[in-house]
């Protein structure tokens, strides 16, 4: 489905720059948004989302939007889906700004970054398994909200799970948890005093993360597909999911880790030399049909890239092919070639040779990791044998 820009750009919610921070958490409670765009009169300034509010140094009547606004991306309306997407990744904002001639058309969000996914089809076949995920994102509910903001700044997460004391899910806390109730509760206990209200704030950071976190936890099994999650966070209207495989937590799908995962499988990560004249065209098929593959056992994407050097030997009206692979893992490179049997000079089927290098080169990548897993046990052993 090709990609138009034009289809997901929405008006955003402003607010101004000499707005108080508790209008700001008004705002957004009021229109259901985590984020906000920063207006100097009519100019466009930064944005403001939960991200910034729940920094420890603000008080709800006196800091102002301007205080804590970010600057944001801005992109012409003729960007390509990747660069898009990629701003999405490498940003910490909630949006990007479009405009055309200087004139501003409006913003892209995560919303309509949720909706782009979901028409890609890679994101039907990535699993969740293969996401990047932190099983610490964790965080148990007598702990204070102060150690749940210093978490989530760690870890560059939206959400943890909330643990009863015999470590049991009892539900989520997230940054908009954070900021909206946190402020709530300052913005009621507020003094104009500036020793009151500090020390106020520092009661309200020193509660227990149960007095403000969500019961509830939405949450998919490892085995379901980036689309699902995508599904769900759209429905939803949230922007992380847990993940759990067997009743194990395996940590948060978040849109960033989505959208990762799309991305890599819009790369091309298997690249075709070799073939010649009318053989040329087969290229792009055998790169399609070798990333299959690789999909298949390369799960948490440690293979960067694959090299194919595809050979062909005219045997009267038939021809045979040869195939060598070359793989970049942790920096190093492997090679493998198709084997040389007899019935291969019989074997006029490219993708078969292909299939076989391939293979093999699995084999000998799962070898060296299982090597270097044994490696690593033999210096545990060794070291619990020292003590």
């Amino acid at each position: 489905m090709s990609f138009k820009i034009s289809d997901y750009i929405k008006k955003p919610v402003t607010i101004s720059s000499d707005s108080s921070i508790s209008e700001v958490c008004s705002m957004m409670l009021k229109n259901k948004t985590n984020s906000l765009l920063v207006l100097d009169g009519k100019t466009p300034t930064g944005i403001i989302s939960d991200r910034q509010l729940y920094s420890s140094n603000i008080s709800p009547t006196t800091t102002k939007a301007s205080t804590l606004q970010v600057s944001f991306p801005i992109v012409n309306s003729s960007v390509g889906l990747d660069e898009l997407l990629s701003l999405f990744t490498d940003s910490a904002n909630r949006m990007v700004m479009v405009r055309n001639n200087g004139n501003v058309l409006g913003i892209i969000d995560e919303k309509a970054i949720i909706r782009i996914l979901l028409n890609e089809e890679n994101s039907k076949s990535k699993k969740l398994s293969s996401l990047n995920m932190d099983s610490n994102a964790t965080i148990q509910e007598n702990q204070s909200i102060s150690v749940a903001i210093s978490k989530l700044k760690s870890l560059n997460l939206t959400h943890l799970l909330v643990l009863s004391e015999d470590l049991q899910e009892t539900g989520v806390v997230s940054t908009w948890d954070i900021s909206t109730k946190v402020i709530s509760k300052i913005h009621q206990g507020f003094s104009e005093a500036r020793g009151g209200t500090f020390k106020r704030e520092l009661n309200v950071l020193a509660e227990p993360v149960k007095s403000i976190f969500s019961n509830s936890v939405v949450s998919l099994s490892s085995t379901e597909s980036v689309h699902t999650c995508l599904k769900t966070m759209q429905n939803k209207s949230i922007n992380s999911v847990a993940i759990f495989d067997d009743g194990v937590f395996l940590g948060f799908a978040t849109l960033r880790r989505c959208i990762n995962a799309v991305m890599t499988q819009n790369q091309q990560r298997v690249f075709v030399f070799g073939l010649k004249g009318y053989l040329k065209p087969l290229s792009s098929s055998i790169e399609s049909y070798s990333s299959a593959l690789l999909d298949k056992w390369n799960k948490k994407n440690e293979v960067q890239d694959v090299y194919l050097h595809v050979k062909s030997f005219e045997e009267g009206n038939k021809l045979r092919f040869l195939v060598h692979a070359r793989a970049i893992y942790n920096g190093k490179v492997y090679s493998v070639s198709s084997p040389e049997r007899p019935d291969h000079y019989q074997n006029w089927d490219v993708y078969q040779s292909v299939k076989e290098s391939m293979d093999e080169l699995s084999r000998v990548l799962s070898d060296q990791v299982h090597s270097v897993s044994k490696k690593l046990g033999r210096k545990r052993d060794l070291k619990y044998s020292e003590e």
